[in-house]
């Protein structure tokens, strides 16, 4: 009886893992996201359901444009503060234009479907589909499939909790003909490419380990959370095919009190950047401030932005 419970226990605390997609996320959220020039976002509630967004860039680098964005949430509620289906999308002042759709269909099977039309044509598509099972995911990922010229992308994943702690999966990707939509002349034709990976993660109280084993490339990356304010970042990506290997340490200071955010970066290519981010209290507007500089080229690239919720 004893021995029943034990296990019972057991069982109870080994949990579904989450995509495979979403291996590293809590390292990469820790990362910066840099950009240079003016931009303000201003975001809208037009209900509880609906949601737009007006944003304007300028930069020196690349031509300012204005960015129009909707979001439409569902009524099902799966989580705290998420609910389904999800509709979202924005379109340029050119004319180009992302999209995103993604819903649950019971408990456990999640499908979405990502596009990005560029010049009156698609450039970018991906159909992703999860089910999730009690300890484990398992995941299929098309894209850029055009059955045409017989190319595109597949991906097959599978992520198990072997315990409460340490979760293991591998990832299949068959690749053929794969389309640059962009530069079609650069696109190999009759070319098909089968790669495997063995993925890992590992979670403690404070910290998350996680790697992708391939025979073309490895990628580290660890999350650390040293207080309640401070978290840090790293992540190191090893590729054998151009026989380069970069690290990256990042960092994200956190003042709720002050409504200050502020996020650096450095790497082995000699890049260092930083964006500071500050809520005025009591208000709905925010601002931030990024800064990039690549010491070997002497490249510095300097951003401000508003926002408006």
């Amino acid at each position: 009886m004893t021995n029943q419970n034990s296990e019972a226990k057991k069982n109870v605390e080994i949990k579904n893992p989450g995509p495979l997609l979403n291996l590293s996320d809590k390292c990469m959220n820790i990362f910066p996201n840099l950009f240079d020039g003016f931009r303000v976002i201003v975001h809208k509630g037009l209900s509880h359901h609906f949601r737009v967004t007006h944003s304007i860039y300028l930069s020196s680098i690349t031509p300012g444009n204005y960015r129009f964005g909707a979001t439409y949430v569902g009524n099902k509620e799966i989580g705290v503060h998420e609910a389904v289906p999800v509709l979202l999308g924005d379109i340029d002042s050119s004319g180009n234009m992302n999209a995103s759709i993604y819903h649950l269909f019971g408990s456990r099977f999640k499908v979405r479907f990502d596009g990005q039309m560029e010049n009156r044509s698609f450039v970018n598509s991906q159909l992703t589909a999860h089910y999730f099972g009690n300890t484990f995911t398992a995941s299929v990922v098309l894209a850029n499939a055009d059955i045409i010229t017989k190319s595109g992308g597949l991906l097959l994943q599978y992520l198990q909790s072997v315990t409460p702690n340490l979760a293991i999966g591998t990832e299949l990707a068959f690749l053929r003909n794969l389309v640059n939509n962009k530069y079609p002349e650069k696109t190999i034709m009759d070319v098909t490419e089968t790669q495997v990976a063995v993925v890992g993660r590992y979670t403690s109280a404070h910290s998350v380990w996680s790697t992708v084993l391939s025979v073309n490339n490895i990628l580290l990356s660890c999350y650390k959370k040293a207080s309640d304010q401070i978290e840090f970042g790293i992540e190191l990506n090893t590729n054998f095919r151009s026989n380069e290997s970069v690290g990256s340490l990042a960092y994200k200071i956190k003042l709720q009190d002050r409504g200050i955010v502020f996020r650096g970066c450095v790497d082995t290519n000699t890049n260092i950047g930083s964006v500071y981010e500050q809520r005025i209290c009591g208000s709905p507007f925010a601002f931030s401030v990024s800064a990039n500089l690549n010491h070997r080229t002497s490249n510095f690239r300097l951003g401000l932005g508003f926002i408006v919720e």
